[in-house]
């Protein structure tokens, strides 16, 4: 029944009402196909106002059939009770594996992997058995069975599911009464590393099979994305170091843009840094090597002395020129140890010895 209770309430004036069920009856006089006692009964469940009066009766389903009159016992019809609270609302929510959100990813995490666990702890003040709820982007089922305090968890495959999908979450628990929804944290998938390694490039070390700066001197190096035509431009950040585990992190300038830093090489000789290209999901991209050589030493880079020829006396110099046209080489002066000039060919007594 629906309503308002009161001295006025009687069987042919009741408030309004809703069915709760409806069950054929075996009849109980002799000469029916089953004369005798017969149990029946109603489930409640869903049909329960909570914070208010609840009442029931039993009435034929066409009361203008006289068929279908039966007589109850009085004395044996029950209101039967079991005392079940809802279930708690959900805790604890989290996805595994998770990931905080990426400089460029605008709040929201992004996930690369093929399989994701979502998780919530489930309680009930009764201590029942239950079973989550779990409602994902709009679908929703039941998982197995568990006690109070479990956690509940649901594994997702989204291998297949189109990049750049949301995903939003949800679950309750439910035993003979489903409790409080709790939402969980949304994340998107992104399976698609970066398809092409980065290019890197140099002020001062460039991948040019010559030797570059020396020992101590810094130089700059530029991380710059390699697309291919069509692909999605969320490089978030780059990965590098002198190893190719490349523990150390620059963020791109935007999503999709390059980065660069300052370096100084570890040493001198041949060298490699090593850079990854990896995107809002944390995928990293192919591997770049990026192989130079640093210089011993830190004097010029190149240096032509002209003494009779045009080869590169500085250390490790390679930048030889060539001698054209009507070209000659002729003595000039040197500086003696008195810091006084004087001519090739002119020699002097000085302190009793000869110098040339």
């Amino acid at each position: 029944m629906q309503g308002q209770y009161g001295p006025n309430v009687a069987f042919g004036n009741q408030p309004g009402h809703v069915a709760v069920n409806t069950q054929a009856i075996k009849g109980a006089r002799a000469g029916c196909a089953e004369p005798g006692d017969h149990h029946v009964g109603f489930d409640t469940a869903g049909h329960i106002t909570f914070g208010g009066y609840s009442s029931y009766f039993i009435a034929a389903a066409d009361e203008n059939n006289q068929a279908a009159w039966r007589k109850y016992d009085q004395n044996r019809t029950v209101l039967y009770i079991e005392d079940n609270t809802k279930p708690n609302k959900p805790t604890e929510l989290s996805v595994t594996p998770w990931r905080a959100p990426c400089k460029h990813c605008g709040g929201k995490t992004y996930l690369g992997d093929d399989l994701i666990t979502i998780r919530a702890r489930v309680t009930d003040p009764d201590g029942d058995q239950m079973r989550p709820y779990w409602t994902v982007n709009g679908g929703a089922y039941y998982g197995g069975v568990v006690g109070s305090w479990a956690l509940a968890t649901s594994k997702l495959d989204v291998r297949g599911k189109p990049d750049h999908t949301p995903y939003t979450w949800s679950v309750a628990a439910v035993d003979a009464h489903a409790g409080p929804t709790a939402a969980g944290p949304s994340f998107v998938i992104d399976r698609q590393a970066s398809r092409k390694a980065a290019t890197v490039g140099s002020d001062l070390y460039p991948a040019d099979n010559r030797w570059h700066g020396g020992v101590g001197a810094p130089g700059r190096f530029t991380f710059t994305p390699n697309y291919e035509d069509g692909e999605v431009r969320d490089v978030d950040h780059f990965r590098y170091g002198w190893d190719d585990g490349a523990p150390y992190k620059v963020d791109a300038t935007v999503l999709g843009g390059s980065a660069s830093v300052l370096l100084t090489p570890p040493g001198d000789g041949p060298r490699d840094l090593y850079v990854y290209a990896v995107d809002r999901a944390g995928r990293l991209g192919p591997v770049t090597r990026h192989h130079f050589y640093v210089r011993a030493g830190n004097g010029p880079l190149a240096q032509w002395s002209f003494e009779g020829n045009a080869r590169d006396s500085a250390f490790l110099g390679d930048r030889h020129g060539t001698l054209e046209g009507g070209t000659s080489y002729t003595p000039g002066f040197r500086r003696d140890q008195t810091e006084e000039l004087i001519a090739a060919g002119d020699e002097r007594q000085t302190a009793g010895r000869s110098r040339q």
